[in-house]
């Protein structure tokens, strides 16, 4: 199955001193909005932006699909579903094979487009025109 959604920053007060932009998304369907790209999600995005020269005020779609994608950006593997957030925790690597160095959460919305947490998760961005 594949689904698309259109990341955007959103401030986000994360200490009472700090506040953080992260990527968040809209999905009317499910009747979500500002629905924050954490753990290592929003930072993984900033990672492909800037391999692919896109400037973060780019508008773009981010595609994800347990099937493979051509010229996808990174794929996810080795799912942990985490008990205490029923999110998902995987590790990822870009299309190259190089390991990226950190761990990606996925929200439990991911189980709206899935019955449970793939195995596999391709991930490309495309700039908007």
């Amino acid at each position: 199955m594949t689904f698309t959604i259109y990341p955007y920053r959103r401030r986000h007060w994360r200490h009472f001193f700090r506040k953080d932009e992260l990527w968040c998304f809209d999905e009317p369907e499910l009747k979500l909005k500002g629905e924050l790209l954490l753990h290592g999600a929003s930072s993984l995005i900033d990672m492909v932006l800037m391999e692919k020269g896109m400037r973060e005020d780019t508008h773009f779609s981010l595609t994800f699909d347990s099937l493979y994608i051509n010229d996808y950006d990174v794929k996810l593997y080795n799912p942990k579903e985490d008990k205490f957030s029923f999110g998902t925790f995987y590790d990822a690597e870009f299309r190259d094979g190089r390991k990226a160095a950190l761990v990606v959460w996925l929200c439990p919305v991911l189980k709206r487009y899935f019955n449970r947490s793939p195995e596999l998760l391709y991930a490309r961005i495309d700039q908007e025109v």
